[in-house]
């Protein structure tokens, strides 16, 4: 999910920005206004829920159930200064957990 945080984001970036995640199996999305985000942040239990969270990764199992509000993931890490350093983004830690849910899922 992409959303408006800096002044130059805006959607016809998303598809350059997404090109990071080449998974066929992975969606983008662009937030405008910033509803999903907002909703994560109260999901993730974020101090400040009224803003929305950003830079954030998270994974979900084939278990998840996506029905009013997003369901909590599985396993989430961002790269944010005020949030808890245990879920601070480490690119391995999150590659071993995205491929443990994805044989748990098979």
């Amino acid at each position: 999910m992409w959303l408006p945080i800096l002044r130059k984001d805006n959607e016809a970036r998303v598809p350059k920005a997404a090109a990071v995640v080449s998974d066929s199996r992975a969606t983008n999305y662009w937030d405008a206004d910033k509803i999903l985000a907002r909703e994560f942040a109260e999901t993730l239990e974020f101090v400040e829920k009224t803003k929305p969270a950003w830079d954030i990764y998270l994974v979900y199992g084939k278990t998840a159930k996506w029905e009013i509000k997003a369901p909590s993931p599985d396993y989430w890490m961002h790269k944010l200064d005020d949030f808890p350093k245990a879920n601070f983004l480490d690119a391995s830690k999150l590659a071993k957990e995205i491929e443990k849910q994805l044989a748990i899922n098979q």
